[in-house]
């Protein structure tokens, strides 16, 4: 199957797990995500999921990995980073980010691990791994930015544990 597909299809299970999150436990009322598939130019740089409030909108960042992706490369969220393409996220630093991992490795459903948000200016951003992408893309890693130990935990709890294990 094609890898922008599978991440697609990654992107949007996790936008609809923190949707579900902040709709459903937290009761407060969110537009859906976007279902629209984008190509090339087309693709919109806006936020993934915005909270409309009478006091001005709460623009949300969803960034989703696989699990088999995470045990690769280490559980994090890649954004474009390059002068000629940079993420409108950067443009707030109070935008909210949420890290999330999507299970692969099940195929009768899907488990979506979704970290606590931060703000972008609480992220400790990194290189990426793969050195074909650095000065183009940044990456924000789960263990740079949660303590070990609740990393641990939240993993554990989620029957990650090998994950868990590959980011110790």
């Amino acid at each position: 199957m094609d890898k922008r597909f599978i991440d697609n299809m990654i992107g949007k299970l996790a936008e609809f797990s923190v949707y579900g999150i902040i709709k459903n436990i937290c009761e407060i009322e969110i537009a859906p995500p976007d279902i629209i598939i984008y190509s090339g130019k087309k693709k919109s740089w806006r936020s993934d999921l915005v909270i409309k409030a009478d006091d001005g909108d709460l623009n949300i960042a969803v960034k989703s990995q696989s699990m088999s992706q995470a045990v690769k490369y280490s559980f994090s969220g890649t954004f474009q980073s390059a002068s000629f393409r940079k993420d409108k996220v950067f443009e707030n630093t109070d935008e909210l980010i949420f890290l999330c991992m999507v299970d692969d490795t099940i195929t009768e459903y899907r488990k979506t691990l979704v970290m606590p948000p931060k703000q972008l200016k609480e992220i400790t951003f990194a290189d990426p791994k793969l050195l074909k992408f650095k000065g183009i893309k940044t990456c924000y890693y789960a263990r740079d930015n949660f303590s070990t130990d609740n990393l641990t935990t939240w993993m554990t709890s989620f029957g990650i544990e090998k994950v868990a294990n590959a980011i110790s």
